[in-house]
């Protein structure tokens, strides 16, 4: 057998797949296991990548070193094998900071916003014939990219903060969306830690760097407040922001120093779109992109795959929303982008409570979000590897809360997909947007719903 450059575990994950599809595209000899099926290992078979179906100690008998994510458990046989025959195991984040060698490496963080800030900074580059490196947390609708080995000059990657693994990049250039009070099971359940680790990541800014934060989040304006490289800001309240934007409707007009320098024509609906955008139009501009283009990438963006992912049955019944959405933030962001696009539509939310550390500490938070959606209902906790004995915690409490705390007439637990269904298609008629949102398996209930109850060709909005 031929010696492996790299084997992946876990090569099925947003995340793992974009390292291994660039690896590839680099030349190298490339495996990966995972034990579901995935859309994105079809490519990386194309790209003649070698998927193994199973976890086995002999996929990584071979391997010149074992790449691994945090989703990966101890236990894992192939992470053992490597161990015990002492071959180099290295985690997703120290290998993704191996291959951010370009001139401008570009990173994305921010606790909402950044997987569609990073593709839209992404398509912004790629129009203007730029070919960077790209490392996105989620697939462009519409070329379902995701990654792709590029040119030397430019290298864009999503940051992620939720395991602290961003604190291995040594960015150039740090663009901050927001911080907010999330995955706080990775920092010993403590938003404190969590500024800290934003913090320990922007001292691995190179020296010459340039931040370009959203100032309208006070915790990143109390994290910039001391480091030492420049920092350009943005903000859709404050004029004398360095960019400041103004959103109305689908247009975002930004200014600087009070001089109209673009007006933005866009796709996307919600406040939090608006700074997506604004942070994308800054960072092309402070890379001397032309308005022209910009203007062109961001009219032509159509959005994410399982960011506000939108579905009709051609023109009838309910409008359907597939969204990644786990944090109350982010329920709130939705709901107003619903009722910004269809005000006089009434919503059917479809909620999976994503963690059950997250669903305990933010009980009343998730209770007050969900209560402005005209029917809830919530399926069971996706617990993600915890367990009930140190959270305890079950769906029927959040439904509970909402019923009791705001009087909410339509509100119940669903606790299989027959259930469901039939409480949805009792309500749902072409009056009525349909949310699926969790960061668990909920995109297949969603994509099930669909398929079940769709006469006619169901297409993407």
């Amino acid at each position: 057998m031929a010696q492996v450059d790299a084997h992946l575990i876990g090569v099925g994950g947003i995340g793992m797949s974009a390292l291994a599809k660039i690896l590839a595209q680099r030349g190298l000899t490339v495996t990966g296991s995972d034990t579901s099926q995935s859309p994105l290992l079809d490519e990386l078979t194309e790209l003649g990548v070698t998927v193994y179906a199973s976890h086995h100690t002999d996929h990584v008998a071979q391997c010149k070193q074992v790449i691994y994510s945090s989703a990966i458990h101890p236990s894992n046989p192939e992470l053992l094998a490597a161990k015990k025959h002492r071959i180099p195991i290295v985690h997703r984040a120290e290998a993704l900071a191996k291959i951010m060698t370009a001139d401008t490496n570009i990173a994305i963080c921010g606790t909402h916003g950044k997987t569609t800030t990073s593709s839209l900074i992404s398509s912004v580059f790629i129009e203007a014939a730029l070919e960077p490196t790209i490392v996105i947390g989620g697939q462009i609708i519409g070329n379902n990219l995701h990654a792709q080995s590029g040119k030397q000059t430019y290298a864009i990657v999503e940051a992620d903060e939720s395991d602290q693994s961003f604190i291995h990049l040594s960015p150039d250039v740090a663009v901050i969306t927001n911080i907010d009070d999330d995955h706080l099971e990775n920092h010993d359940h403590s938003f404190d830690q969590l500024i800290q680790s934003f913090e320990k990541f922007l001292t691995k800014l190179s020296p010459n760097g340039i931040i370009i934060a959203n100032i309208d989040c006070p915790t990143t304006q109390t994290v910039i407040q001391h480091v030492k490289q420049r920092t350009i800001t943005f903000s859709l309240i404050d004029p004398a922001a360095d960019y400041f934007g103004i959103k109305k409707n689908n247009t975002l007009t930004i200014m600087k120093k009070q001089t109209t320098l673009a007006k933005i024509s866009h796709q996307l609906a919600g406040l939090h779109n608006a700074y997506n955008l604004l942070a994308a139009s800054v960072t092309a501009l402070e890379h001397r992109i032309d308005i022209n283009t910009i203007n062109t990438a961001l009219a032509n963006f159509r959005g994410v795959k399982r960011r506000f992912e939108t579905y009709q049955n051609d023109g009838k019944g309910p409008i359907i929303i597939d969204d990644y959405g786990h944090h109350p933030t982010e329920i709130d962001l939705t709901i107003a982008a619903t009722k910004e696009m269809w005000p006089s539509k009434r919503i059917i939310h479809i909620f999976q409570p994503h963690r059950l550390s997250r669903t305990l500490r933010l009980l009343d938070a998730f209770s007050k979000t969900l209560s402005h959606s005209d029917h809830i209902l919530v399926t069971d906790i996706y617990a993600a590897s915890e367990s009930e004995t140190n959270y305890p915690i079950h769906s029927t409490d959040l439904v509970s809360k909402i019923k009791t705390l705001h009087k909410h007439p339509s509100c119940f637990y669903c606790q299989n997909k027959t259930v469901l269904f039939d409480r949805i298609q009792s309500i749902a008629n072409q009056d009525t947007v349909v949310i699926f949102q969790g960061a668990g398996d909920i995109s297949t209930l969603c994509q099930d719903y669909i398929k079940h109850f769709s006469t006619q060709g169901i297409t993407s909005l």
